[in-house]
């Protein structure tokens, strides 16, 4: 099963990641984490909302957006995580599948397409 997390939910997992502290994140998001680290759940964060939620750290303190970043990429090893970059094959999923959708509301697309592309990919077959 996957979950793919939207700005909020990728904020709690990123201070999590950094902490440790499961008091300072939502109940939803603690359950969640625990599933993931159980391999039963996997959490998918786009690359996209890290970098906005981590832009706004980095003006403030470049040093613990840089340990943000590197803890969050650090539980792959203990979470069922995946970090879906918003690379050319994603881009041409985008264009392919959602003619004309780009608009002023970007966030919430590249949630739903990210979304629907990790459902795509899990039911790819895998290549030899």
């Amino acid at each position: 099963m996957n979950q793919c997390l939207n700005r909020e939910q990728t904020k709690e997992l990123l201070e999590y990641a950094f902490s440790g502290i499961t008091s300072i994140i939502a109940d939803e998001m603690v359950a969640s984490i625990r599933c993931s680290s159980t391999w039963h759940l996997k959490l998918i964060c786009v690359n996209y909302l890290v970098a906005w939620i981590i832009s706004g750290i980095s003006n403030r303190d470049h040093d613990t957006a840089k340990a943000k970043i590197e803890n969050l990429y650090k539980m792959k090893d203990t979470l069922y995580l995946s970090i879906e970059e918003c690379n050319e094959e994603f881009i041409d999923y985008l264009l392919k599948s959602y003619p004309g959708i780009i608009s002023d509301n970007l966030e919430n697309e590249v949630f739903t397409i990210a979304k629907s592309f990790s459902e795509h990919e899990s039911t790819r077959p895998l290549h030899s």
